[in-house]
């Protein structure tokens, strides 16, 4: 028995194919250690090169994965002005983005590395090549 809930990710993530050349390298990969008193991780990463999102239910995300556990990161895209989408039909702008705090303390430790996620209802594609790695100790 699952307990995820069914969505479109929980599905694209279990039928997920790898891939070099979907993907550019990230841009911009920014990993903040010991932000604030509560010794959160800020993790900082940007992809601009890759499709614009174009449905609801299709996006970017960034696999946290070690050997043991695998976490999902939400990404950010970026709207387009009013006038480019009149001209391209595009809501969104190429790349995402991802910004998130970890607290490390619920983390289990170990190794990650970051694989860039594409998903949709139709199609699931993971980069097999990390773009970095972070340590939980």
């Amino acid at each position: 028995m699952s307990l995820l809930p069914q969505t479109i990710l929980n599905k694209a993530f279990k039928e997920k194919k790898w891939n070099e050349t979907y993907f550019s390298p990230l841009k911009k990969i920014q990993i903040s250690t010991d932000v604030g008193y509560r010794k959160l991780v800020r993790l900082n990463m940007i992809n601009d090169q890759v499709n614009p999102v174009r449905h609801l239910d299709e996006g970017y995300a960034l696999i946290m994965a070690s050997q043991k556990d695998t976490f999902l990161l939400w990404s950010i895209v970026s709207p387009t002005g009013l006038r480019n989408f009149f001209k391209s039909g595009d809501h969104c702008s190429k790349g995402y983005r991802v910004e998130v705090e970890i607290d490390p303390k619920k983390i289990p430790k170990g190794v990650y590395f970051f694989h860039q996620f594409y998903y949709s209802s139709e199609n699931a594609i993971a980069r097999k090549k990390p773009d970095g790695k972070f340590t939980i100790t």
